[in-house]
C-alpha cells in the first residue's frame, strides 16, 4: 500500500507523468497456476480444483496445458 505522504514525494518526483503502480495481480496468478499444477499432479480432481480456486474445469485444464 501507498501511504499519503509517499504518493506526495512520488507526485513531487515524477510532476506531468502518469504512473502505473503494479498491484501484485500478476504475482498472485503464478501461485495460483503453480497451486493448481501441483493439486492436479498429485491427484485432484478437476471440478474440485476448480472449486477451491474459483475457476471454471476449462480454465484449469488451460492451466494444465501451458508451462
Amino acid at each position: 500500500m501507498l501511504g499519503h505522504d509517499d504518493a506526495a514525494k512520488m507526485a513531487r518526483a515524477f510532476s506531468g507523468e502518469t504512473l502505473w503502480l503494479a498491484l501484485g495481480h500478476g504475482v498472485y496468478l503464478r501461485f495460483r497456476d503453480t497451486a493448481v499444477r501441483r493439486m492436479l499432479a498429485h491427484g485432484a480432481r478437476v471440478d474440485h480444483t476448480a472449486w477451491l480456486f474459483d475457476l471454471t474445469p476449462r480454465q484449469v485444464q488451460t492451466i494444465r496445458a501451458t508451462d
